[in-house]
């Protein structure tokens, strides 16, 4: 078969077939002539203009004249043409040529649609499932669908993935009617893929790069190069583009064409504009990571388009250090990701149990925060369950149940287990999975597994999968049923009862390790992180430690802390297991302490350390105490300056000596633990010397 044309007899045969119903011929027989009679004229008139296909093909698409007489035009001639011809010279076909003719069809006709049905690209099945659903029985869709099987002469059981990315070119004006998520939803509704294509959003990097300001493109493509020679992650470019967004709008603003005159007044200005954070000011640890960041682009800039930059770059490092400063200290007062409130946190779960959902969407929602309210995996590992997998008997305890997957976690860590701490999250596990059962839904492809599964959260027809965006939506409006307006400031996240539930297994079990395992951890630092949130800190073990690290509290009392909190054995001794209480210190000092000469000893057995508490595991000193072990280090002093005066052979290799300094070295790091300088310790020292030599002259 060559390039020649098809037959007029032929043609006329196959449109007849293509666009009438059979049944009709002959009541029609006046209107199906007129028809044929303009259809004829057309195809004269190209058959006079082209001698044959080749040479029509080979003219460019401006040279391609355009016939048309009333509503048809040549195209009703050429896409059988183009079907037969295909097969035989589909290897020497300009396809981007033909899209871009098939495009110029701007009617709203079902012609692409019928030819394709007709030359079974779209089976009788396919038809009957698009004409049911509203999505695609659009004219954009179904025009576009035609379109794309036509010029690829693809049936559409025979589209791969990538065919349904390619919607994104077939589309043209009619991208919302026609793309890859939508013919993807149709083939995963036919059973033709178990793949989820997400609506492609432009990325920031995507809109810097096709910048109005072509020198900007530029910068930021150089820019582009360099991060992605230099292996930047995912989450710093993300980053990156966001500041850069908005350095290009205080450019504008600032009237300015570069970053050449740029001076410490800019930063300056930039910092600020940096703090507002959009709708909300944002916090200091951020705000400093943003600054850091704006920081590297401009020393990156500097080496590489000195025309474009500042010669010497002059931030303000002052303002900066201060900045990260105050970092530091909200770092270690913050009050982590847990809630600040157990009571809101309660009336939470109990608001969204009782809830009755309005669709299935709110179904799947309201059984995601019932699971994250009893079970501290991170939310992403909730999210994704596979539903016959996602509950098995804990290892160590087959009588009760956790939420299973062989997939990584966030940590990397396979095969992960995590507790579920309330029935209710048993409740909905078993009843989610009771749905896919009922449902018979069918696996989906998971982009971050890598493999097909039936997801615990999943629906029978689009979007498919629940998505994070609407289990946050549900959250929002939860706060807003549930809570009263004094209370709508807390912060409530899945994060947050991640936390809350691990500070309730380090309360009840006193084990670090518990709490790393329950976290799905791979180290006790990161626990210790989410320790650190105010319903921990009630905890007197934890407001304890705090007092050590704020210079509060000394002694080696300490180490014992540090023992008990990484201890993977529950405590015995009834102090030990008051730390896990919010008792009061003064209280659990009266009730286990022993007042001594310079603080507590809380040795639950007879001491044998002969009152040498400065060096010992048991002992504890207050601020409070500070002037009672003044006046010990002044009593260790004399005594020592009186080894020595009575020494007829004095040596510091002395044992007597030797143990003689080293009380009065622990009782000067205590004094400096509670943040004392050995220049006020001297003071304090000489002032009380003083003292003593006045009462003995008395």
């Amino acid at each position: 078969m060559s390039y020649q044309w098809l037959e007029w007899d032929k043609f006329s045969i196959m449109y007849l077939e293509a666009f009438h119903m059979r049944g009709r011929l002959k009541s029609q027989r006046d209107y199906l002539i007129e028809n044929l009679k303009k259809l004829k004229l057309i195809v004269d008139n190209l058959h006079k203009d082209f001698t044959d296909g080749k040479q029509w093909m080979e003219a460019s698409l401006d040279n391609k004249i355009r016939y048309k007489e009333e509503r048809f035009t040549e195209m009703y001639y050429i896409i059988p043409w183009y079907l037969n011809i295909n097969p035989q010279h589909k290897d020497e076909i300009n396809y981007d040529m033909m899209l871009n003719y098939f495009q110029k069809d701007t009617t709203s006709s079902q012609l692409q649609y019928k030819w394709s049905r007709y030359f079974g690209l779209v089976s009788d099945q396919e038809d009957q499932l698009i004409s049911q659903n509203s999505t695609f029985t659009r004219t954009g869709f179904r025009k576009c669908l035609g379109m794309h099987t036509i010029l690829k002469r693809m049936s559409l059981n025979s589209f791969t993935d990538e065919d349904s990315q390619y919607a994104r070119t077939i589309s043209y004006s009619n991208e919302d009617r026609y793309n890859p998520k939508v013919l993807q939803d149709l083939r995963i509704k036919l059973g033709y893929t178990n793949v989820l294509i997400r609506r492609r959003k432009k990325t920031n990097w995507e809109k810097l790069l096709s910048h109005a300001n072509p020198i900007w493109a530029d910068v930021v493509s150089k820019y582009d190069n360099y991060l992605l020679v230099a292996d930047a992650s995912e989450n710093y470019i993300i980053r990156m583009s966001k500041i850069m967004y908005e350095l290009f709008e205080y450019l504008n603003e600032e009237k300015k064409d570069d970053f050449t005159s740029f001076t410490i007044s800019d930063f300056r200005k930039l910092t600020i504009r940096f703090k507002q954070g959009g709708e909300k000011e944002i916090g200091t640890s951020y705000h400093l990571s943003k600054l850091s960041t704006l920081r590297k682009f401009f020393e990156w800039g500097v080496g590489a388009l000195p025309s474009f930059f500042p010669i010497h770059l002059n931030f303000p490092e002052e303002e900066w250090a201060s900045l990260f400063k105050k970092a530091s200290k909200e770092y270690i007062n913050s009050e982590g990701f847990a809630l600040s409130s157990e009571e809101i946190a309660k009336k939470m779960v109990e608001g969204i149990y009782k809830y009755v959902p309005e669709n299935e969407s709110e179904e799947l929602c309201r059984w995601f925060w019932i699971i994250v309210a009893s079970s501290p995996p991170r939310f992403s590992f909730v999210l994704n369950l596979e539903s016959k997998q996602a509950l098995k008997p804990l290892p160590n305890q087959p009588e009760a149940f956790g939420l299973y997957s062989h997939d990584e976690d966030k940590a990397g860590n396979k095969y992960g287990q995590f507790p579920i701490l309330d029935p209710i999250g048993y409740e909905a596990i078993t009843e989610l999975q009771k749905r896919a059962d009922l449902l018979q839904l069918k696996p989906i492809w998971s982009k971050k597994y890598k493999r097909e599964f039936i997801h615990l959260f999943q629906f029978n027809q689009p979007p498919w999968i629940l998505s994070d965006s609407a289990v946050r939506r549900f959250l929002e409006k939860m706060k807003l049923v549930v809570l009263n307006e004094d209370e709508l400031s807390e912060r409530i996240s899945a994060h947050g009862y991640r936390t809350f539930l691990l500070t309730h297994i380090a309360m009840k079990t006193g084990s670090l390790e518990a709490v790393r395992v329950a976290a799905g951890h791979k180290n006790e630092e990161m626990t210790r992180l989410y320790l650190k949130s105010r319903v921990s800190r009630n905890a007197l073990l934890h407001r304890v430690l705090s007092k050590y690290e704020q210079g509060e509290v000394s002694g080696k009392f300490y180490v014992k802390l540090l023992q008990f909190l990484t201890s993977e054995d529950p405590p015995v001794e009834a102090m030990m297991n008051a730390l896990s209480t919010e008792m009061g210190l003064d209280e659990f000092l009266l009730k286990y302490g022993k007042r001594v000469e310079m603080g507590f000893c809380l040795s639950q057995e007879s001491c044998d350390n002969w009152y040498k508490c400065w060096g010992c595991q048991n002992f504890l000193m207050r601020r409070e105490e500070i002037q009672d072990a003044i006046v010990v280090l002044v009593k260790q002093i004399i005594n020592m300056r009186s080894i020595i005066k009575c020494s007829t052979n004095y040596t510091s290799n002395n044992s007597i000596a030797a143990g003689q300094m080293r009380t009065i070295s622990l009782i000067i790091k205590r004094l400096t633990e509670l943040g004392l300088t050995e220049v006020k310790i001297d003071e304090m020292v000489l002032e009380a010397i003083e003292n003593i030599t006045k009462k003995e002259a008395i």
